[in-house]
């Protein structure tokens, strides 16, 4: 069985006046690497979400995000903080079930509860957390 790529993480920061659209949202760069914006994740004004540059190491990341004002200049949010942490898998059981699902897998690891939303897929099919 081969290792597949995993999704990339989402940052979404928060605020207030954070464009009229997605095209007011300049750019956003986490550790002075540029991030994506997700479109479909944009909320008028109040939220932005990105996918954040893979990183090797824990800890402090910088946030700047630059949003295009009413004027039409480019506006700079002070640089702010983002806490990476990397979840890791150290153990699970069983190593084998039925193809038809509907056992218990009981994962082991560290950091599971780093960020807002956490998810458990097999291949592309999310498992239920409990």
């Amino acid at each position: 069985m081969g290792k597949t790529a995993s999704p990339p993480d989402l940052v979404t920061i928060k605020g207030v006046n954070l464009g009229q659209k997605v095209e007011d949202v300049v750019s956003v760069t986490i550790d002075g690497e540029s991030s994506s914006i997700v479109q479909n994740e944009y909320i008028v004004g109040e939220s932005v979400t990105v996918q954040a540059p893979k990183f090797t190491t824990e800890g402090n990341k910088d946030v700047v995000l630059v949003i295009k004002g009413s004027d039409g200049e480019d506006l700079s949010s002070k640089s702010f903080k983002l806490k990476y942490q990397n979840p890791e898998v150290t153990s699970f059981s069983p190593l084998a079930g039925p193809m038809s699902g509907g056992i218990t897998i009981t994962v082991h690891g560290k950091l599971f509860k780093t960020g807002s939303e956490q998810k458990v897929m097999i291949d592309y099919s999310p498992c239920l957390i409990t």
